[in-house]
């Protein structure tokens, strides 16, 4: 044997504890484990309830639903939804929070917030009277307004996501370019956005109806 340890008659195997397994209290096991289970469903059970009233009071929003079905590409949707909720960086909200000295819009002499840009400014309306020859601004108080009485169908949402994704794309080349952009060239992105986007399309119909549209404005 090594020096320092003392020897023994029992085999080395029977000294070693490598290979014992413990003894498990299989009841105190048992009851552990229904203790636990029964702490997880207090947790579980009563959130599921509480969860459904919390969204049964939500109402349906009709314009969600119309920003979302359209032929455009996810940018273009998600700018119709900030536009919806008001939250495109015109120049109002950085005035509203004191980073900006002025919210005027740069191309009429009035506030420029989201229902200004994409309705009410001249260089807006111009585009949507192009397109719709009824349109009237004054018809409608609020951009979701418009959305909501504007686009009743698929190929409707699709053209009038294109129309104010041009309005708002010609207004950022004047803000950061200093570039005004003529009616045409707004006119003439508008009809190849929807030409493209018509490839989008779920059905063959409304490819169709989006391509017929644009011939009546472009026959190139």
């Amino acid at each position: 044997m090594w020096p320092g340890c003392p020897a023994s008659d029992r085999p080395l195997r029977a000294r070693s504890t490598v290979d014992r397994k413990p003894v498990r209290n299989r009841a105190g096991d048992d009851a552990r484990m229904a203790l636990l289970s029964d702490v997880a469903r207090r947790r579980v059970r009563p959130v599921r309830p509480a969860v459904g009233r919390f969204f049964s009071n939500l109402q349906m929003d009709d314009i969600a639903t119309k920003v979302w079905r359209s032929a455009a590409p996810l940018k273009c949707k998600i700018f119709c939804w900030l536009a919806r909720k008001k939250r495109l960086p015109t120049n109002e909200r950085p005035f509203r929070h004191h980073l900006a000295s002025s919210a005027t819009c740069l191309s009429c002499p009035r506030d420029e917030d989201t229902d200004h840009l994409l309705l009410h400014c001249p260089r807006a309306s111009e585009v949507w009277r192009f397109f719709h020859r009824d349109f009237d601004d004054h018809d409608y108080a609020t951009f979701p307004d418009f959305w909501l009485l504007r686009c009743r169908t698929y190929e409707e949402t699709t053209i009038n996501t294109a129309i104010a994704w041009s309005i708002w794309k010609r207004r950022n080349t004047l803000t950061f370019n200093g570039v005004i952009e003529d009616l045409t060239t707004v006119v003439q992105r508008c009809l190849e956005d929807i030409r493209l986007w018509a490839f989008r399309c779920t059905t063959p119909a409304s490819s169709h109806l989006l391509n017929s549209w644009c011939n009546g404005y472009d026959p190139s």
